[in-house]
């Protein structure tokens, strides 16, 4: 992990890169091609997310949100918002969380074992400024960061949260007859309801 800026000796201040191989890396943007076009064939891409994906970008979702807001402004309704972000996400999905994750999504087999290897004995080292470097220990959580498949599995992870908030009863504002309660812009999501108790649950 190298050090950005800030105070040294806070984790939250330091970015994780992966070291690999060219022939590593092949592989694995093998690995995302076809998990990619399996996850689009079943439809398992976060219905609210414009990123990971294909046809979306988040500016589709910067326009829904502004769409609505002066929707409800018109009708002298009320919107509330709830802006979460996970800019350090990435860092913080569980290995098991994620491989139960992608096992009810039905990625089991040689791929789903696959990954597993490749995650299985991770080891990271802190490049600290003023102590060097450290001895390298386990790493059990986190996607790895800068490589091709892991945008495609922290996806597949926010689907799963996307599905899990989506057996909530919720008010949500409607669009053309849509209700739109979740909008996801990569690492980070609005919550759009009208009632407060919704926002509450």
């Amino acid at each position: 992990m190298l050090f950005k800026t800030g105070d040294a000796f806070e984790f939250e201040n330091f970015m994780g890169i992966t070291i690999g191989s060219i022939l590593a890396k092949l592989f694995i943007m093998n690995l995302d091609k076809r998990l990619s076009k399996w996850a689009e064939q079943h439809g398992l891409h976060a219905k609210g997310q414009a990123r990971f994906h294909k046809g979306y970008c988040t500016t589709n979702q910067l326009f829904i949100l502004r769409i609505l807001i002066k929707q409800s402004k018109a009708k002298k309704e009320t919107i509330l918002l709830l802006f979460c972000g996970f800019q350090k996400g990435v860092r913080y999905v569980p290995h098991e969380v994620l491989w139960q994750v992608l096992a009810d999504l039905e990625v089991e087999g040689c791929f789903l074992r696959c990954l597993q290897t490749m995650y299985a004995k991770d080891t990271i080292c802190i490049n600290h400024p003023s102590e060097g470097v450290t001895s390298n220990f386990r790493c059990l959580q986190g996607v790895k960061q800068g490589y091709p498949l892991s945008p495609l599995l922290f996806g597949l992870y926010l689907y799963a949260l996307e599905r899990c908030l989506d057996d909530r009863e919720c008010d949500a504002p409607a669009l053309a007859d849509l209700h739109v309660w979740l909008l996801l812009f990569a690492n980070d999501l609005v919550l759009t309801l009208e009632l407060e108790v919704g926002l509450q649950k």
